[in-house]
């Protein structure tokens, strides 16, 4: 699928345990399996009927235009939606992060200064208890110059500040890699649409019809029965041993 090659009809001409059958309805593909053997066929139906299927987000869906948003970072779009399948679902994407996509990113000084007015009283109040130590950190503490523990040397009253401060950089950065991602140009994973874990899908209408078991009759120069031959297919006849059944749901209900 993510060659870009879409299969409109799976033919699944043994069916076994229905496994092909079992994937082309998870992935809402059209298909029709085949088989000699009654027991196969039981144990299809009741696998595909049995089972539940995830049920994917729409892209032309309200809760695939709040994915989406998300995603993206942006505001929800306020299209009209119809649920149509045609649109595709919301997918999942790898980005790909240049240089030139976070020098061209200005959300990013938005989200620093946003961070920087929570920042910098937290480094004013650490500065200002090391001032009772006389510490030369104590005037214009910069960001690097915080440790990750609080040092022996420094009073107590500075180890929940140093907790503070490093909790609030690193929701910083977490902020801005989430925007550079977003910013960035996107691959789109089409085989890994995102599902509403709230829905639940179960297998569309399908068939199911049997072939009933076919004869050949051999004939000689003269277009005559050759002996033997249609008695020895009369006894087969209806023994089901040659009879073919499939289903599917490939026609329209």
């Amino acid at each position: 699928m993510s060659s870009g090659v879409l299969c409109l009809l799976v033919l699944d001409p043994t069916c076994g345990s229905g496994t092909t059958v079992y994937v082309s309805e998870q992935w809402g593909r059209r298909w029709i399996t085949i088989d000699t053997s009654r027991v196969a066929l039981a144990l299809a139906r009741a696998r595909v009927m049995g089972a539940r299927y995830p049920y994917y987000l729409l892209a032309d869906s309200r809760d695939g235009q709040l994915k989406e948003a998300d995603i993206s970072r942006k505001e929800p779009s306020t299209a009209p939606t119809r649920g149509d399948i045609r649109q595709g679902f919301v997918y999942e994407r790898v980005p790909h992060i240049t240089l030139k996509s976070i020098a061209n990113n200005a959300e990013i000084d938005v989200i620093w200064e946003k961070w920087q007015e929570k920042i910098a009283p937290i480094l004013e109040k650490l500065g200002a208890v090391l001032s009772t130590i006389h510490s030369p950190l104590s005037t214009n503490l910069a960001e690097w110059e915080v440790p990750r523990e609080r040092p022996d040397n420094w009073p107590q009253a500075t180890e929940p500040l140093i907790t503070a401060f490093w909790q609030a950089r690193i929701e910083r950065q977490r902020e801005i890699d989430a925007s550079i991602a977003a910013k960035a140009e996107n691959e789109y994973l089409y085989d890994k649409p995102y599902d509403d874990k709230k829905k639940v899908r179960v297998a569309g209408p399908f068939t199911v019809e049997s072939l009933l078991p076919h004869r050949v009759l051999g004939v000689d120069e003269n277009d005559e029965l050759i002996d033997g031959i249609a008695d020895s297919a009369s006894s087969d006849y209806g023994t089901g041993d040659k009879e073919g059944t499939y289903f599917n749901n490939s026609k329209p209900n």
